[in-house]
């Protein structure tokens, strides 16, 4: 039996990681890219973050259901560990294409260079229903602007960072 899933699908990394940034007014660090890449994945554990950071109050009314998912995760910090790889080589194929800038991911920030994005996919991703969803304003209004550092921040918060020494 052949089992599939986009976490573990380097092209299906790179079309999140682009979806993401056409949609990110400005530039992301990466880690936090890489946070809300994996709530892009697997959108039911928002309802996980908890307590709902006070300063995205607004969004929390547009969170999905609190459904049971078909995907269990018991561990989600060591799927979201694993995940990292596939986003690094995903970022570095997005570098090698020139559409992430260089020299700005060595300093960890992410930032698309969106005139060298080819029309073709920007018009695909331009059709993404989920990119129309309030999970993703969740995602690209909400957790990008959040307090991000310290004991009140989403790193504590998702549970999926460190954040002692903030």
């Amino acid at each position: 039996m052949l089992l599939y899933h986009p976490l573990t699908d380097v092209n299906h990394c790179m079309y999140r990681l682009l979806n993401l940034t056409l949609h990110i007014e400005g530039d992301i660090q990466f880690e936090k890219l890489r946070v809300v890449d994996f709530y892009y994945l697997f959108p039911h554990l928002l309802n996980e973050i908890k307590p709902w950071p006070t300063d995205i109050k607004k969004f929390k009314k547009f969170l999905p259901s609190n459904k049971k998912s078909f995907e269990h995760i018991s561990n989600k910090k060591k799927v979201f560990f694993e995940l990292n790889s596939i986003q690094k080589q995903a970022i570095a194929i997005l570098v090698s294409k020139d559409l992430i800038n260089i020299d700005k991911i060595k300093n960890g920030v992410v930032s698309l260079n969106k005139e060298k994005l080819p029309e073709a996919i920007y018009n695909e991703l331009g059709k993404d229903s989920f990119s129309k969803s309030d999970c993703f304003s969740i995602l690209t209004d909400a957790l990008i602007n959040s307090n991000w550092n310290g004991k009140n921040g989403l790193k504590l918060k998702t549970g999926l960072l460190e954040y002692r020494y903030d």
